[in-house]
């Protein structure tokens, strides 16, 4: 992973990719990834399967869908970019279309901020007239 992260410092540092980009690249792989696969028992690349991550949304059920596919589009650019490339992972799961499976985004999660009503409003005018 050291390896991986170092390489997109230098295609940060060529303006390939923004800064920002590796900032929520790293912060996924190494607090999310790392802590998933110790939960998983995955101690070695040659450890992942077809069902390695097929948990990983449980384990980050916390966070919205689309956070989850967010870090799942990053640890699968990874697994592409440096786990096969490198011969780190058996290329027959790199390339398994389900290795790591996202999550279908409804539109009523799209919105996680909802405009506010014409009732609501009503009781926000109300309390800052009155308090």
């Amino acid at each position: 992973m050291a390896d991986y992260l170092k390489f997109e410092q230098r295609r940060v540092d060529t303006q390939v990719i923004a800064s920002l980009t590796l900032k929520d690249r790293r912060q996924v792989l190494t607090t999310y990834l790392l802590a998933y696969l110790k939960d998983q028992s995955v101690s070695a690349t040659a450890q992942i399967t077809f069902e390695t991550f097929h948990e990983y949304g449980a384990f980050r059920h916390k966070d919205s869908k689309l956070t989850r596919n967010k870090e799942i589009t990053i640890i699968k650019g990874f697994i592409d970019n440096h786990l096969r490339k490198h011969k780190l992972i058996d290329p027959e799961v790199a390339v398994g279309k389900d290795l790591i499976p996202k999550e279908r985004i409804k539109t009523s999660d799209l919105d996680a901020n909802p405009a506010i009503s014409p009732e609501d409003w009503s009781v926000i005018n109300r309390y800052i007239r009155h308090n």
